[in-house]
């Protein structure tokens, strides 16, 4: 599908743009990108990641929500070979600060709703040379995305060849046994977990697929996330966790196919389904709910199919995936 020499996640929207720039790529709440629009919105973001000095193997650490900002920010990393460390934004300053240190990044973006927390956690962090954030009045020294998307307007950045060793993101594990680690992704591991997915899962460009978990999490990005793109499908970012609001996106948007955790899967079978049109939606992917709760979804959603996965963080999360002929 794409240049030989480079397995760059990012190329598949320099791609897309000349194949179908008018395909919805990205919809954020009442906002919607095309391929085109999409492409534009990472390009004008590598270069202000340029103007600040990030290099090529240097690590960006972003604290934010999820949007299509928080997305094109991931991919502007990977368009100019550095490597982007989505964080969890639920952590404690010194939390953060840890990851800051031991990741050695040297720039970070932080949304609004973090900023106290990084200010915290940057004041510890020595080799920190920007912080980049979206604030009215953010700390000094400190610089704005509008400001400095403003900038870079009409930028036009290309992709830098990647190799299948090359890293694409570095994830952080939820730290059960001491701190938190660093798991490297490779564009390789990406790569051949976008091509699993697209197999497993029949993905198409007739797709709307719902990032449905936090982007610092694997299942944000992978199951199937990038993947959507990959193939020119659409991606419905979800602003809320629960299950009403999710119920209400997956039929607004007509959605496909999503990853639902188990506590949303158990609050959707409390809502009255009667009067939803979610004929478009063909698969959930989950993990870890026990049969019986299995069987009560199936009933409650008889047209989807059910698809239990296991995976890790270091699997890109989607390791396996159990057909639908041996379901329970």
């Amino acid at each position: 599908m794409f240049e030989s020499r480079t397995a760059n996640l990012s190329q598949c929207l320099s791609h897309h743009r000349h194949r179908i720039p008018d395909r919805e790529a990205v919809i954020d709440g009442d906002r919607r990108f095309t391929y085109g629009e999409f492409d534009d919105l990472v390009s004008e973001t590598a270069a202000a990641f340029l103007s600040l000095g990030l290099e090529a193997g240097e690590v960006v650490g972003i604290v934010d929500d999820n949007s299509a900002e928080h997305l094109a920010q991931i991919l502007a990393a990977n368009r100019i070979g550095a490597i982007p460390s989505p964080i969890n934004w639920r952590l404690a300053a010194d939390e953060l600060g840890y990851i800051l240190r031991q990741s050695g990044l040297t720039v970070l973006s932080v949304g609004e709703r973090f900023v106290e927390t990084a200010r915290l956690a940057a004041a510890d962090a020595p080799d920190l040379r920007v912080v980049v954030t979206d604030a009215a009045t953010p700390p000094e020294g400190w610089r704005r995305w509008p400001e400095l998307l403003d900038e870079h307007r009409g930028a036009e950045v290309a992709d830098v060849p990647a190799g299948l060793d090359d890293l694409q993101r570095i994830l952080y594990t939820s730290g059960t046994t001491s701190r938190p680690k660093g798991v490297m992704l490779t564009h390789g591991n990406v790569l051949f977990n976008t091509l699993g997915q697209i197999v497993e899962l029949e993905l198409s460009a007739r797709d709307r697929i719902m990032i449905s978990a936090p982007l610092f999490h694997v299942s944000g990005g992978d199951v199937p996330g990038f993947s959507a793109l990959y193939v020119g499908a659409t991606l419905v970012i979800a602003q809320s966790y629960q299950a009403s609001d999710i119920v209400e996106l997956i039929e607004r948007e007509r959605v496909s196919g999503l990853i639902l955790a188990a506590q949303i899967l158990n609050g959707i079978l409390q809502l009255d389904m009667s009067d939803r049109d979610l004929t478009e939606l063909r698969f959930i992917v989950f993990g870890g709910i026990a049969p019986p709760i299995y069987q009560r979804l199936q009933e409650h959603l008889p047209h989807v199919w059910l698809v239990e996965a296991y995976g890790m963080t270091e699997l890109c999360n989607g390791g396996a995936y159990l057909d639908a002929a041996h379901v329970p």
